[in-house]
This record gives structure tokens, C-alpha cells and sequence, in this order.
């Protein structure tokens, strides 16, 4: 699994037992690369992930994670670089008239926008020199940025997509 998705899939991890605990609604974290749904909160292991094409929004809500992009400059006369890596990130769930997890007033299910602040929390409290496990980088911070949310296009279905990028420095 890239470092970056499987770091940013583990901080969202705490979001799916809030969720669970606070409105007794399913939430799945999706590697949108790999593509692989993670049913639990805990470690990202095959045995609590399937493989799949579609992740089903009926009686769950998502959020998936896909790396999209790297760029970098060199600095100085050496071979290191300063580096930004991004993600791309998909909050997304169907009402719960459509058989989905999404509740606005949150008696049968999360309403999308807490769905959304909890994710984008847990980010940035983690937002200062992540360490994502990548041999050779160091990140400095991330930042979230380009959230576009789709949810009044469509009448029943909730979806807000970000870019999480990753900035900071390799040496080679």
C-alpha cells in the first residue's frame, strides 16, 4: 500500500468508531488505488478488507483515499528535493430513504456535514510533520485543499472530495 494512503486510512480510523458509537451508523475506508474496503477501525489488514470495484453505500457510508500525484524541486547543488505529494480524499453516503447511513437531523443515522468535520479533524491534528513511514521524506505538514462538495447536485446522495497534500523534503 503507499505510505501516504495507508497513513491518512489509519488517523481516519478513530472517525469510523465515533461515528459508530455517536450514531450508530457504518462508515468504510476505502484504498481507492489498491481498490480495498476496510470494514473495522483497527489495523489496515487483508483479513479485515475485501476487494472491489464499487463500494455499496447502502446502510454504510465511505471515505476513500486514492494517491494522485507527486512533484518536486531540487534544492540547493545537492540531490535533495523538496517534495509535495497528494491525495486525493472522498467523503461520501446516500440518505437513509435510499437505504444509506446519511441522517441530516442524526436520529437514524451521521449527518453528512459532522461525517465531513470529523474526517477533516482528525487530519489536521495530525497535520504537523506526519510521519507515513516513506524511506528517504520528511514531511513538514499537510494541508487540505480544492474541497468541492457535490452533495446539491444530487438530492440524496453526499459527497465532499479534497486534496490532502503531503509537503516536505527528500534526500536521495
Amino acid at each position: 500500500m503507499i505510505p501516504e494512503v495507508e497513513w491518512l486510512l489509519t488517523v481516519i480510523g478513530p472517525v469510523v468508531d465515533s461515528v459508530a458509537t455517536d450514531y450508530d451508523a457504518t462508515v468504510v475506508r476505502v484504498d481507492r488505488n489498491t481498490p480495498r474496503v476496510y470494514r473495522c477501525s483497527g489495523t489496515l489488514s487483508d483479513a479485515d478488507s475485501r476487494r472491489t470495484k464499487e463500494v455499496g453505500l447502502e446502510h454504510q457510508a465511505a471515505v476513500g483515499v486514492a494517491y494522485t500525484e507527486e512533484s518536486s524541486t531540487p534544492i540547493g547543488i545537492g540531490y535533495d528535493y523538496d517534495i509535495e505529494r497528494t491525495a486525493s480524499l472522498r467523503v461520501e453516503g446516500v440518505h437513509l430513504s435510499d437505504h444509506g447511513a446519511i441522517d441530516p437531523d442524526g436520529d437514524h443515522g451521521v449527518p453528512f456535514g459532522e461525517l465531513w468535520r470529523r474526517v477533516r479533524r482528525a487530519l489536521l491534528a495530525e497535520r504537523t510533520h506526519p510521519d507515513v513511514g516513506r524511506p528517504n521524506t520528511r514531511y513538514r505538514d499537510l494541508v487540505i485543499n480544492n474541497v468541492t462538495d457535490r452533495s446539491p447536485d444530487n438530492a440524496d446522495y453526499y459527497r465532499t472530495d479534497a486534496d490532502v497534500v503531503f509537503r516536505g523534503y527528500e534526500t536521495v
